[in-house]
């Protein structure tokens, strides 16, 4: 049953991301994705396999609905976060946005927890707060960089055009 869930939470998300205005262009959304899968991956797998803080469910409905999180879901609210973000230009609108995005993915990851997909060792809700909003933080943070590229590429075509 809990497989069911996380597959409707993918299926929001994916329907949500491709259903928005984007504020960014698509090549800024596929490099922001691609890059914050790396870094994501790189860091869950240290805080599962090595520092075994998080430790995995080793059923394989679990470890699908695990993988389909990872993969899916996490960051493509994510990518809605930081399309969201770069949209307003209101400090309380992306305040707001923040707090939401920060919820989804906080619950989700408590829903895991209920669900017994994940436990926790030397691991606290407090810590998986700081987890998640550092991920929003980094992908906020690989969005901006890839937006400054593209906009001076973009910038240096059009002068170079001129010419």
């Amino acid at each position: 049953m809990g497989l069911i869930y996380i597959f409707l939470i993918a299926w929001f998300a994916l329907s949500i991301f491709f259903l928005m205005k984007k504020s960014l262009s698509n090549a800024v959304n596929i490099l922001t994705f691609l890059f914050f899968q790396i870094v994501h991956i790189n860091i869950f797998t240290i805080l599962t396999l090595k520092l075994n803080f998080l430790i995995p469910n080793t059923r394989p409905l679990a470890f699908i609905a695990i993988l389909l999180f990872r993969d899916i879901s996490l960051p493509v609210f994510l990518l809605i976060y930081v399309n969201l973000l770069f949209s307003f230009k209101k400090i309380g609108a992306k305040l707001v946005v923040t707090a939401i995005i920060f919820f989804i993915i906080h619950g989700a990851h408590y829903i895991f927890l209920e669900l017994g997909y994940f436990h926790y060792y030397h691991w606290s809700y407090f810590r998986e707060a700081l987890f998640d909003f550092s991920l929003m933080l980094i992908c906020l943070v690989i969005a901006y960089v890839f937006k400054k590229l593209f906009s001076r590429e973009k910038n240096m075509n059009g002068h170079l055009a001129n010419l």
